[in-house]
């Protein structure tokens, strides 16, 4: 019996580590989806909701009030029903040699 492959495209389960381009996108999620850890979870698709609070709280504690600041902004919009427009685009992996 085959076991059916992977498709090329698709993304791979939730990982603990973090990539440089996916710390590098975090600023721009929680600038668009605010607190709505499942809505960055599910855009991102490499890290459970658990995964990005607890990276922001990590951020929050270590001295990034901006960030803070930055969810409060898109958590306040999304509570008004402002159009939020389309969600970042993630930033490409770079390809291995």
């Amino acid at each position: 019996m085959d076991r059916p492959k992977a498709q090329a495209n698709a993304r791979p389960g939730p990982s603990s580590y973090w990539s440089v381009s996916e710390l590098q996108d975090f600023d721009k999620n929680v600038a668009h989806f605010g607190t709505d850890w499942l809505a960055i979870s599910n855009h991102m698709g490499t890290k459970t909701h658990t995964m990005i609070k607890n990276q922001y709280l990590r951020l929050i504690e270590s001295g990034r009030a901006d960030l803070e600041q930055v969810a409060q902004e898109a958590d306040t919009r999304r509570e008004r029903g402002d159009q939020l427009g389309p969600p970042p685009t993630p930033t490409p992996a770079p390809k291995r040699r």
